[in-house]
């Protein structure tokens, strides 16, 4: 996907901020997964499923660490994109660190990383 692609997509859940739920601040869009991880693991930075909409509130409090969004806030498609890209335990451990609260679905991915093998590492070029 291109950025004119990512830009092009339709509005997120209710034009809402995720965080925060306000309607009435500017809003943007927030990679889930941040770009740079996203490159090293050889994904697109502009996948749809790793996208979520925040109030500049919001993203710039996030972005600058200086506020966790809750994990309950993210769709099950940002799960999904980062179980598949960094395999279920680094997607666990990214998770973890970046986001707040308790969710289901992160234990969902801590029980796949104790079922599956270690992922194999590419060999740098």
């Amino acid at each position: 996907m291109t950025r004119a692609e990512w830009r092009a997509l339709p509005p997120l859940r209710d034009r809402r901020c995720v965080a925060c739920g306000s309607r009435n601040l500017r809003r943007e869009r927030h990679h889930v997964i941040r770009e740079q991880v996203v490159r090293r693991a050889g994904g697109s930075v502009f996948d749809a499923r790793n996208r979520v909409l925040l109030c500049w509130r919001c993203h710039a409090e996030h972005t600058n660490r200086a506020q966790k969004i809750a994990l309950a806030c993210l769709p099950d498609s940002a799960f999904e994109f980062a179980r598949e890209l960094l395999g279920p335990g680094r997607a666990y451990n990214l998770l973890r660190r970046e986001y707040s609260g308790e969710d289901e679905r992160l234990e969902v991915l801590l029980s796949e990383s104790a079922e599956s093998p270690p992922p194999v590492r590419r060999a740098k070029a």
